[in-house]
């Protein structure tokens, strides 16, 4: 927990972190059901955050006066303490103004109409939706919403107790849903500070990543991530593996091993990539790709030439697709954890197990498996930028603002959450990304076959792409609403001045 006292001299940024006590007694219960791990944790806080925080009043009440809190979007119940300390209580939302309103907008529906909102599971069905201008097919709602056991309802009511909700966008990137939502007078203020992303790449860490992009074309690496979770399956990775061979595209993919199933762990790394490509793809894309584990996101898209997971077959489409297309590729391809299990994508012992046979061998020199990617440092890369070209990505709301911070266009491959809405937002509304699928989810057992991803990677990657001058525009506007007189800018000021109005 951290809070902001602006009279400590020791402490130029103004910033102390305190330490809760922990009673982990009931740790090993929560795990059991991942899905409701975080709401029983949080909720196990507040007894803690209560007792803290009363004791930094009690100890500086002489000097200065509790403001409020801010809380993040999975600690709604904080929100109660706040209101027992009788300060007020605002919201840093992580995601997009658009799926903000589209979780209120059926909040709204349950609450005030009386929906049923399961009715709509695997429905055809699609609803006007006030943040956005196309109706929202019920295929890229968040899975929250169908799941009876998750209370989506009073989750999000709690948002609307508040006195302001911060998001991480950007006005210009998402005008109609910030008007949307600022018009409607059920919804708390909106403070649009983005796009907050992490540029600080310690590429030091990253040395054969970097060097590797160095050494591509501008602008002519895929990179082919899924994000901090994302991981497939061996049949996945193949239909991957052959569609970057058949694409000929130089590729850097971050290829990741599953976690156990039923386990609450991220994704690992593979000893040998080898072990899940099909027979002879790093052999076949040598040179012109490269596979590696975790993969610093914003490293590898920041840099001039340019993580999640699938289940084996997956793995073949993409591997096939990225083979068929002929283009340069960098892929994080990291293995499932357990079915049923919280955890994260691990790292494959040898990606050459879980890829097509020949697929590493085929591609090598055009295309790179890696396990974990730092993205940042990828996509920030003059490969990915400059020569990193395009991005596959799972479409996580912090992947997408970093795409457009280091100018790189996006082929969606949405897994969880609330990322289908976004794949569709970044599709259907801004015509920004190329599409391999909006509605696909990583627990719908369908394999992506390789003619799909091989044809995205070629929209992505080809001069006809509409979607990349989009994108420079963007791009050019994300780094000027930080600056003084930029929309952000202006409003982290109202957010601030709220905040100081309420202890005048």
């Amino acid at each position: 927990m951290g809070y902001h006292f602006n009279n400590n001299n020791n402490n130029k940024s103004g910033i102390n972190f305190v330490e809760l006590p922990q009673d982990y007694s009931n740790l090993a219960e929560w795990s059991k059901s991942p899905k409701s791990f975080i709401v029983n944790f949080v909720e196990s806080q507040k007894g803690p955050v209560r007792n803290t925080v009363g004791n930094i009043i009690n100890r500086l009440k002489t000097s200065c006066k509790l403001a409020g809190f801010v809380v993040d979007m999975f600690c709604t119940p904080m929100i109660d303490v706040a209101d027992e300390l009788g300060v007020p209580s605002y919201i840093f939302y992580v995601c997009g103004a658009a799926t903000l309103g589209l979780s209120l907008h059926l909040q709204g529906l349950n609450d005030e109409q009386n929906q049923d909102l399961t009715k709509y599971e695997n429905s055809d069905a699609a609803i006007s939706v006030p943040t956005y201008v196309n109706p929202v097919p019920a295929k890229v709602w968040p899975t929250i919403v169908f799941e009876k056991e998750s209370d989506f309802p009073s989750f999000w009511r709690k948002f609307k107790e508040t006195k302001g909700i911060i998001i991480n966008t950007f006005l210009e990137f998402e005008p109609h849903a910030v008007k949307s939502l600022s018009d409607d007078e059920k919804i708390p203020p909106v403070y649009p500070v983005g796009p907050i992303v992490q540029t600080d790449n310690d590429n030091q860490n990253h040395n054969e990543i970097i060097k590797w992009l160095d050494e591509q074309p501008d602008s002519s690496v895929v990179f082919i991530c899924f994000g901090s979770t994302g991981s497939f399956e061996r049949d996945q990775v193949s239909e991957i593996a052959v569609a970057l061979e058949n694409s000929g595209q130089r590729f850097l993919w971050s290829l990741r091993k599953p976690p156990p199933k039923d386990e609450l762990e991220f994704p690992g790394e593979y000893e040998n990539h080898g072990d899940v490509l099909p027979d002879g793809f790093l052999e076949r894309t040598m040179g012109i790709g490269k596979v590696i584990g975790w993969a610093p996101q914003m490293a590898v898209l920041s840099h001039p030439a340019v993580g999640g997971s699938f289940e084996r077959d997956q793995v073949s489409e993409i591997a096939v697709a990225l083979e068929n297309s002929g283009q340069r590729f960098l892929w994080s391809l990291r293995k499932p954890p357990p079915k049923d299990e919280l955890e994260f994508p691990g790292e494959y012992e040898n990606h050459g197990d879980v890829l097509p046979d020949g697929f590493l061998e085929r591609t090598m020199g055009i295309g790179k498996v890696i396990g974990w990617a730092p993205q940042m440092a990828v996509l920030s890369h003059p490969a990915v930028g400059l020569a990193i070209g395009g991005f596959v990505s799972h479409c996580g709301w912090n992947s997408t603002l970093e795409s457009i911070w280091c100018n790189v266009p996006i082929a969606t491959w949405p897994l969880s959450a609330e990322q289908q809405a976004n794949a569709f937002q970044l599709v259907k509304e801004f015509g920004i990304a190329a599409e391999i699928k909006v509605d696909y989810r990583k627990d719908c057992n369908v394999t992506v076959p390789a003619e799909k991803i091989e044809k995205a990677i070629r929209a992505l990657m080809g001069p006809e792409n509409e979607g990349r001058a989009k994108v420079k525009v963007l791009n050019e506007k994300s780094r000027v609403v930080m600056t003084k007189g930029g929309s952000s800018y202006d409003f982290l000021g109202r957010f601030i001045d709220n905040v100081l109005d309420s202890v005048s």
